[in-house]
């Protein structure tokens, strides 16, 4: 197992700067399953394959300049730059870390110390921080576990191609110059220039050119190569050090290494989720109107108002949406494409819906069923007595006798899943 570590240094003529890597072992897990026949027609298939993404943003005080809405954004470019792979990140959570100390990454420890913050396995876990300072270098812009499930990135970072290339790393991609001078590696020898010995060496992907080192003080601003003209490196390739307006894709090659370690990779199975997940809602939340609270017998209440479900899916796909009414039978149509923002406001007593994202053959689908509408049924709660000395709560009821005294009541929904309001009732004599 290595682990690539993404170093960059910014330089002051003009808007241009150099690359500079470093490359270190850690205990990443390489073991994999044999290959057989249906996981080689797994790898080779255009199904995508869905993996989880947790954002873990380590601020250094005690406010974040990443929200949620931020890093589902950068997911969406991500996915963007993914889909010529059907490798599909899926969001699945985000928690900030304030006044944290590795925020700033000051040494190899403490990067692999981030494991320690988040060691849940079911997501890759992304770590946004506010730099690196290794040994003086400032410039580092992201860390990746080769192959893993974590990776720390620059937050000003998150939208431009390194967030590609460093869960390349995580996927198993090495640098395309790996085994050159600048990444030396005594077990696979750098790649000849007519690369004759692709499959032994280099990135051991035959269809990357060998790389002689590039990076953005030998590509120029129309993204052509003006090193050394023995070779002829790809100048849009994720996994170089090209420019960051020039990256733009992976190559076959690539994808199939990528798709074969999510396929037989050990530690990589349990980051990943069937296809329908990516079509499941991310959240459905719901709304109340014409909210009535009407007390009756023994301190119970008739609670009435119109509920409103609001389905939110993930961002940056084509869907088709069907919600069907299960009373009357009638069924309404949605179509979204990954440019809109695919939310869906339901208003029915019962009803079922079915999402499918378009984006992908085949088709990722998700069918659930909820709940909405005009709402009203009885509820007796826990009156708590105020301002006395008595702590234990009065469980109303028909023959309940609530003596007189103010008292908090926590009023729950129809589920009895959530508190919707806590008034504060007296009782006179």
């Amino acid at each position: 197992m290595r682990t690539l570590l993404l170093s960059i240094l910014f330089m002051l003529s003009g808007s241009s700067y150099a690359q500079m890597c470093g490359t270190t072992g850690i205990d990443g897990n390489t073991s994999k399953k044999a290959r057989t026949t249906s996981l080689t027609n797994r790898i080779n298939s255009n199904a995508p394959i869905v993996i989880n993404l947790y954002f873990n943003i380590l601020n250094a005080g005690s406010s974040s300049n990443v929200t949620v809405q931020q890093c589902k954004d950068a997911l969406v470019t991500l996915n963007r730059r993914y889909a010529a792979s059907n490798i599909v990140f899926r969001y699945n959570g985000y928690r900030n870390y304030y006044n944290n100390a590795s925020a700033v990454i000051n040494s190899r420890t403490e990067y692999e110390g981030l494991r320690n913050i988040n060691r849940n396995t079911s997501s890759i876990q992304v770590f946004l921080i506010d730099g690196f300072n290794i040994n003086g270098n400032t410039g580092i812009i992201g860390r990746a576990e080769l192959p893993g499930r974590f990776m720390a990135l620059r937050k000003d970072y998150r939208n431009s191609f390194v967030f590609a290339h460093e869960l390349g790393h995580n996927l198993n991609l090495f640098h395309t110059f790996h085994g050159m001078s600048c990444e030396r590696d005594n077990s696979i020898p750098e790649e000849l220039a007519n690369g004759s010995n692709c499959a032994s060496a280099g990135d051991l992907v035959c269809d990357t050119p060998a790389d002689p080192c590039m990076n953005q003080g030998t590509v120029n601003n129309q993204c052509g190569f003006t090193g050394n003209n023995t070779y002829s490196p790809d100048t849009r390739n994720f996994m170089s050090y090209t420019r960051l307006n020039c990256g733009n894709r992976f190559t076959a090659g690539q994808i199939s290494r990528m798709r074969e370690a999510l396929v037989l990779n050990d530690d990589l199975q349990t980051v990943q989720v069937s296809a329908s997940q990516l079509a499941k809602p991310l959240k459905i939340s719901s709304t109340r109107t014409n909210y009535r609270r009407t007390r009756t017998r023994g301190g119970c209440f008739n609670i009435s108002y119109w509920e409103t479900d609001k389905l939110q899916f993930q961002r940056g796909f084509n869907y088709n949406i069907r919600v069907t009414n299960r009373t009357l039978n009638t069924t309404s149509t949605y179509n979204f494409t990954a440019t809109t923002n695919p939310v869906v406001n339901v208003s029915v007593s019962s009803y079922s819906y079915n999402a499918k994202i378009t984006s992908y053959s085949p088709n990722p689908t998700y069918s659930s069923r909820g709940s909405a509408g005009y709402v009203s049924y009885i509820h007796c709660p826990i009156w708590i007595p105020l301002m006395t000395t008595e702590t234990a709560g009065i469980q109303s009821g028909p023959d309940a006798q609530i003596r007189p005294g103010l008292y908090a009541v926590p009023i729950r929904d129809e589920r009895n899943e959530q508190i919707i309001e806590t008034p504060k009732m007296m009782i006179r004599n």
